[in-house]
């Protein structure tokens, strides 16, 4: 599962984590996204994957879609944007795109 946290009102990342049976939950170690891009530089969170198409005989590919602060206005604020990043596995997406 991902999920956006919060470790202030002004900064938000999107994190991971794993259950086998939906009730017991384990937290991944790292982000996956941290702000720091140009479009979500104060914050990353609402977050979507989806499965590329793929050529017969690829591995799959996958990207997550995220909505991402600028933090150009006061107190981190600024404009909201649509941020995407791609990756071959659905845990680990981190290039930008």
């Amino acid at each position: 599962m991902y999920y956006a946290g919060y470790s202030d009102p002004t900064h938000t990342c999107i994190l991971t984590a794993v259950s086998d049976d939906g009730l017991k939950w384990h937290k991944g170690s790292e982000p996956v996204i941290l702000p720091g891009g140009p479009h979500d530089a104060a914050k990353c969170s609402e977050m979507a994957v989806m499965q590329l198409p793929q050529p017969s005989g690829q591995p799959p590919r996958y990207r997550m879609f995220w909505e991402g602060c600028d933090g150009t206005a006061p107190d981190k604020r600024g404009v909201w944007r649509i941020v995407s990043a791609t990756s071959a596995l659905a845990d680990s997406i981190s290039e930008r795109g």
